[in-house]
């Protein structure tokens, strides 16, 4: 995990404060009301970062059952990334990740939220500036990855798959 943290913060905190936005469904919502205003948003990094930290944990545990069948971490990970693109802290096409969690495995969801921590990570002082980040400034390696996760669920994701790959990525990638 790459996200800004104070290093004080320990595996419990991070689970503490996920436990405590699942106990209070209304902290969601709270949350994506804040997305709204992205300096507010940028006030609540802790929090945000303790929560992308849990979720790819939870999702990198090793689930053989397919990540429908987790309907909390479903439900968290994808208000999570609502939160992140409302305030523009991702670009196209991590904005859309979430519409495919409910028919990915838990291993390609962690991948996606990887991909997000990573970008927001190598985008974080522009994020800090209130610059809103380009499809530019996300990696080769990034969109390798999320077309890989698409294709091989091409039967699920292909009509809309035109969503996540510009004309540019398809051509030259």
């Amino acid at each position: 995990m790459n996200f800004k943290s104070d290093q004080r913060h320990t595996l419990e905190f991070h689970l503490k404060i996920k436990s405590k936005m699942n106990e209070n469904p209304v902290m969601w919502k709270i949350l994506i009301l804040i997305s709204n205003n992205r300096s507010g948003f940028l006030k609540c990094s802790s929090l945000v970062y303790s929560l992308l930290f849990v979720l790819i944990l939870n999702w990198r545990k090793g689930r053989s059952a397919p990540a429908i069948s987790y309907n909390e971490d479903l439900l968290s990970t994808t208000q999570l990334i609502q939160s992140l693109a409302t305030a523009k802290w991702l670009v196209k096409p991590l904005c859309y990740v979430s519409e495919l969690f409910s028919e990915l495995s838990c291993e390609d969801i962690a991948r996606l939220l990887e991909i997000c921590d990573s970008f927001i990570y190598s985008n974080y002082q522009d994020i800090l500036k209130g610059k809103i980040p380009t499809e530019d400034s996300l990696p080769d390696s990034s969109w390798s990855t999320l077309k890989a996760i698409l294709r091989q669920n091409i039967n699920k994701f292909g009509n809309i798959y035109y969503r996540f790959v510009s004309r540019e990525h398809i051509t030259t990638n």
